[in-house]
């Protein structure tokens, strides 16, 4: 009987051991729309808008538990997942839950600018890291509470819309289309329209010599897609412009097809999306549709970067629409090289310090330079889908690549 007591108490103290061991460890939080895999996630009272912040997931943790670069970050943290369910007010309320946890050693997130610009002040307060590889809009870097106020937690992985998503529509609209009647698009569905007015207000003043013969706003809770297509084809429109997410663009995009039903497909207006549209079931057969997007075709990954490219181009071959998840992937190489900087101080302000030391940090395919949080290093890429093409896999296949070179020119 003492035996077996000793042995209950025995194994009692090693499971208390472990679980201490696992308490002290660092907590590396991936936040955003869609990653509670439990059943328990909070319920949007609108669909989810877009699976961009899934895409971030798997590239995190495909580089997190599988990366040699990541050996000496893995003895350290865990990497846990956040739900927001797309809404502000969750992504205001687990923001602050994790502020409050002196584990938290920095965040990957979130899923979108809305939900970046709620919780990106409120991690500021406690000095924790946040890098954002989604979120493009450029006011997600001021505290929403004191506009006068830069966040320097905050550092940005794809270059903002203002630097390149901007001047690439421009570009493609006026230099290589030559578009003569142009109609824009912003999505002001719950959740979008942060990320969209700034879009839209920038592509006015930057197109402001291009026929811009209207600009509409779509809501998916009060659908006028049919008055946007028809207006379209009244006014023979040669290109639209669409600033907004994914199921906003679907119901647009279904809307077309309807008013031009019956007109030759040479006819139709050009589309270009932004990059929140890159969604799998995206259907944009019947037009010739150009979506601009911060991350590279998979054809850019081969073995000459190593066992990363092969690890992380594994997971693109499995994803039918691949989106951001090189850049959940850069995100841990860029915490795992700063974290390797710290040696044995590593924690939030060592963190800040070194990801904002001015010095380039190497990513996969990329070297990112972070000034005031952000990227300064510009690339961008315009992404062609066949009017033609009914099969979802793949359907964007590559049309040009912008570089720093070019942008200095725009």
């Amino acid at each position: 009987m003492k035996n077996l007591i000793s042995v209950i108490i025995l194994s009692l103290f090693l499971v208390s051991l472990q679980n201490n061991n696992s308490d002290s460890r660092f907590v590396i939080a991936l936040v955003g729309n869609g990653l509670d895999l439990s059943g328990n996630a909070p319920l949007a009272d609108w669909p989810r808008n877009r699976s961009q912040a899934v895409a971030m997931a798997k590239g995190a943790e495909a580089a997190f538990y599988n990366s040699p670069q990541l050996e000496e970050l893995r003895k350290i943290a865990v990497l846990k997942r956040y739900d927001d369910g797309d809404r502000d007010d969750l992504a205001t309320e687990i923001a602050h839950r994790l502020q409050k946890d002196p584990k938290v050693l920095a965040i990957v997130g979130h899923g979108t600018s809305s939900t970046s610009m709620a919780a990106g002040w409120i991690y500021a307060q406690a000095q924790i890291p946040m890098l954002m590889p989604i979120a493009t809009n450029p006011r997600t870097m001021v505290s929403p509470v004191d506009s006068s106020r830069h966040l320097r937690n905050i550092f940005r992985l794809p270059p903002n819309d203002e630097l390149v998503q901007v001047p690439t529509i421009a570009y493609l609209a006026m230099k290589v289309f030559y578009s003569r009647n142009v109609i824009l698009v912003g999505d002001v569905s719950r959740g979008a329209r942060i990320y969209s007015t700034f879009l839209v207000e920038a592509l006015k003043r930057k197109m402001s010599q291009a026929n811009l013969i209207k600009t509409f706003e779509v809501d998916n809770d009060r659908p006028n897609f049919r008055d946007i297509a028809e207006f379209s084809r009244a006014q023979k429109s040669d290109l639209i412009i669409f600033c907004g997410y994914g199921t906003t663009a679907i119901n647009l995009l279904d809307g077309l097809r309807t008013a031009y039903n019956g007109i030759n497909i040479e006819r139709r207006p050009r589309i270009i999306l932004s990059d929140g549209c890159k969604l799998e079931e995206l259907n944009t057969s019947g037009f010739h549709c150009y979506l601009t997007f911060p991350a590279p075709p998979a054809s850019d990954l081969n073995d000459e970067t190593g066992k990363d490219s092969k690890i992380l181009k594994q997971l693109l071959d499995s994803i039918p629409e691949p989106s951001y998840e090189i850049y959940g992937y850069d995100a841990m190489l860029l915490l795992a090289e700063a974290t390797r900087r710290c040696g044995n101080s590593v924690g939030r302000t060592c963190l800040l310090d070194h990801l904002s030391a001015r010095e380039a940090l190497r990513g996969l395919l990329f070297e990112y330079y972070f000034f005031g949080g952000e990227n300064r290093n510009r690339w961008y890429y315009v992404y062609y889908s066949d009017p033609k093409i009914l099969n979802p896999k793949r359907r964007f296949k590559h049309f040009v690549t912008l570089t720093e070179k070019q942008f200095r020119r725009l």
